[in-house]
């Protein structure tokens, strides 16, 4: 189960956050005036975890990510999957280049390096959120006031699609194939092994 634990973030667009926001479990509601940085805070989450920006401009430059008055913008995100926390930390710079850190997060609270560096980082939390990709986040959990209206209109397939993808029913149903098979086999072992143990019996009597 995918848990959005904590962020903090500054100079990323017009939202400030020095001192880390917690946040509640089960589902999180955003709400508040117009401009009031409702889809920056979904924005700083998903360049969290994909080092790319929201729809449509994904493959914004630092210059459109960092605030205008800053040199640089910081976004910490932690967040859990399968009980295991993990805190990623990423700095954009308008001068230099950026830094990409990815941390677990040990029981007693402290962080130990993963690894570090934009497609490493990006690489090591695919495999962490188990495929997950930008889409079915998306259309899944992170929906924008403004995006409602499309994941209601997308089609039936389009919404398995991305529900396949955010649950990972694929690697689910996978298994369960190779469940199939292995009791498969084992129901063939049986029969067999039952049939010998028939003729066996049949041949012991001839002596009895």
């Amino acid at each position: 189960m995918f848990k959005l634990n904590s962020l903090k973030t500054t100079g990323f667009k017009r939202l400030e956050v020095p001192e880390k926001i917690t946040f509640p479990d089960g589902r999180i509601l955003i709400h508040g005036v117009n401009e009031s940085g409702k889809s920056t805070i979904l924005e700083a989450i998903h360049y969290a975890l994909f080092g790319m920006g929201l729809r449509p401009n994904r493959r914004a430059s630092n210059e459109d990510l960092i605030n205008y008055n800053r040199s640089e913008a910081l976004i910490e995100l932690v967040f859990s999957i399968d009980e295991k926390g993990y805190h990623v930390r990423r700095v954009l710079k308008k001068t230099s280049g950026n830094e990409h850190q990815l941390n677990a997060v040990l029981q007693d609270g402290s962080l130990e390096e993963i690894t570090s560096g934009a497609t490493s980082v990006n690489d090591h939390l695919q495999d962490i959120l188990h495929g997950i990709d930008s889409d079915a986040l998306l259309n899944s959990c992170l929906v924008e006031q403004k995006e409602l209206g499309k994941l209601e209109a997308s089609s039936r397939q389009e919404r398995i699609k991305a529900m396949s993808s955010l649950l990972n029913l694929e690697a689910f149903l996978d298994a369960r194939n190779e469940i199939k098979k292995d009791s498969n086999e084992l129901e063939r072992v049986h029969n067999d092994t039952k049939i010998k143990l028939q003729k066996a019996e049949q041949a012991a009597s001839k002596y009895v």
